[in-house]
């Protein structure tokens, strides 16, 4: 689960430099991948979930960083607006540096 978050913590981290270095076209796209890939995890997890197949870490983790993080990506996938993305990756970062700070309490 550790694993999973800080995975994903590092995407987030990598648009976020694209975003610093003025690459607003590579940071899209890696904050779309991201987008995309978060939102097909958690319909996964949700599945898996319903038919006891997650062990209790994933319920309890894992499942709710990942629907917080999927709802914090307000910014649409494609977008190239600077704020928008910079906003909604900085709010992705929070929140996985936040339940990765519960599992290492």
């Amino acid at each position: 689960v550790k694993e999973e978050i800080q995975k994903w913590k590092g995407l987030v981290i990598s648009a976020l430099d694209f975003l610093d270095e003025g690459e607003i076209d590579k940071a899209a796209k890696v904050y779309s991948d991201f987008k995309e890939a978060i939102t097909l995890r958690e319909k996964e997890l949700i599945k898996y979930e319903r038919i006891n197949h997650l062990t209790d870490s994933e319920v309890f983790l894992l499942l709710p960083a990942i629907t917080e993080v999927k709802l914090s990506c307000k910014a649409r996938i494609g977008t190239t607006n600077k704020k928008k993305l910079t906003e909604t990756l900085v709010d992705c970062e929070d929140y996985l540096e936040y339940h990765l700070s519960m599992i290492n309490s």
